[in-house]
């Protein structure tokens, strides 16, 4: 997956050169080459789409009344372009800690939208799930 699928026309230092040779061509010309040579290359899960967020919370919810310490997060109704997104990071964290003194978990199976997690029942926590791409990261926090 973090692999060129297909053998690269040209090295990082070969497309940068074969653009800066074009440089006369027409911007049409050189827009429409440099697509092509680096589109076999690319490594994130879609080439002109990005994975976003929706306005909105995570949804948590108890897994069930016999595990009090386990709680159901929920992002599915909150993704665009869930396909694009390479993997997830579910952070939690108790309300008055920083996040990093919290949990972190990882989903890297792009088609999960949901996540088991350990909590302390009568406690108040954070959520905050992190969608990554090859590329960057944004964040969706409850």
């Amino acid at each position: 997956m973090g692999e060129c699928q297909q053998p690269c026309l040209f090295s990082q230092s070969e497309v940068s050169l074969a653009v800066v040779r074009m440089s006369s061509w027409s911007a049409g010309v050189s827009l429409v080459f440099t697509v092509l040579v680096l589109l076999p290359c690319s490594e994130s899960s879609c080439t002109f789409k990005s994975p976003s967020w929706t306005k909105g919370a995570p949804r948590v919810s108890l897994a069930s009344k016999s595990h009090p310490n386990k709680v159901l997060v929920d992002w599915s109704a909150l993704i665009v372009n869930q396909g694009c997104a390479d993997q997830y990071s579910v952070w939690v964290w108790k309300d008055g800690q920083q996040q990093a003194q919290g949990k972190k978990y990882l989903v890297s199976d792009k088609n999960t939208l949901t996540k088991m997690v350990d909590i302390e029942p009568c406690l108040y926590h954070n959520f905050l799930i992190e969608l990554k791409t090859r590329k960057s990261y944004s964040c969706c926090k409850v």
